[in-house]
C-alpha cells in the first residue's frame, strides 16, 4: 500500500473521489498529468491520467485524450498499459485510469545511465515490436 505524500499539492476532484485516492504525481506530458492513486474498492494502485488545468478548455486536447482512451481500450497486450476505465469530471475534463507499472520509464534510464547499449536498445525494440 502506498502512503499519500502531505507535500505534495495534489487537485481535489469530486467526481473520483468515492473511487480513488490520489497519492502524488507520477510525470507530466505535454497536455496531461499522472498520478498514482489508490482505488479504494479494489484496493490497488492506478496510474490516474488527468489533462493540464490549462487545457482543460481546449476541447482539441481533450479530444485527442479521448481518441487515446479509445485507442488504448482497444489493444490488449503484456508491453502496453491497459486501460481501467474512463470517467468523464465535468469541469476537470476526462480521467483514464490506467493499469500501474512499477519501475522507471526509459527516458529515466538514459538521463541516468546514458545511451542503451546496441543490445539493450534491440531487447527494447522486440519488446516493443512485439
Amino acid at each position: 500500500m502506498t502512503d499519500r505524500d502531505p507535500s505534495q499539492e495534489l487537485p481535489q476532484i469530486p467526481e473520483l473521489a468515492d473511487d480513488y485516492e490520489l497519492v502524488r504525481e507520477l510525470g507530466r506530458g505535454g497536455t496531461a498529468i499522472v498520478y498514482l492513486a489508490r482505488d479504494k474498492q479494489l484496493g490497488r494502485d492506478v496510474a490516474v491520467k488527468l489533462i493540464r488545468p490549462t487545457y482543460l478548455h481546449d476541447e482539441d486536447a481533450v479530444a485527442r485524450l479521448l481518441r487515446e482512451a479509445r485507442t488504448v481500450g482497444k489493444l490488449q497486450h503484456p508491453n502496453i498499459v491497459m486501460l481501467l476505465a474512463t470517467k468523464r469530471l465535468g469541469k476537470h475534463g476526462l480521467a483514464l485510469v490506467l493499469q500501474y507499472v512499477t519501475g522507471s520509464s526509459l527516458k529515466d534510464r538514459i538521463q541516468k545511465k546514458g545511451p542503451l547499449s546496441a543490445a539493450d536498445a534491440e531487447r527494447v525494440l522486440r519488446d516493443v515490436g512485439q
